[in-house]
């Protein structure tokens, strides 16, 4: 509108035709960045409610790990020192032992496969 204003009032040496023709396509031209400036702005929102509940579902699973965790581990006290154990970890030493219920007495190599 600016440019149609610009070129009747300050009069152009622009034929009138070509001069609404430069409208229509500026006009266009601008149409199509806003359009395309909505789908990305749309697309990026949906990006991120999608980032939202992938973290909310991993926390949710890391909650429930240290959960697991804090349930199945003994006291503080009750662990070897740090002086007390090898310094080769094996799994019936680990906290994973606990986790996937390795007994000490068996072959944890077995128990693994």
């Amino acid at each position: 509108l600016v440019y149609i204003g610009f070129a009747v009032v300050l009069g152009s040496h622009v034929e009138l035709s070509r001069i609404a023709m430069n409208a229509l396509l500026m006009s266009l031209l601008v149409l199509a960045a806003a359009m395309g400036k909505r789908a990305l702005e749309l697309h990026e929102r949906l990006a991120f409610a999608q980032l939202a509940v992938e973290r909310t579902l991993r926390c949710e699973a890391e909650f429930k790990l240290s959960e697991m965790t804090e349930a199945s581990t003994k006291p503080f006290d009750s662990r070897p020192k740090q002086s007390e154990i090898d310094v080769e970890s094996i799994p019936a030493t680990a906290y994973t032992a606990e986790l996937f219920d390795l007994q000490k007495d068996d072959n944890a190599a077995s128990q693994l496969q």
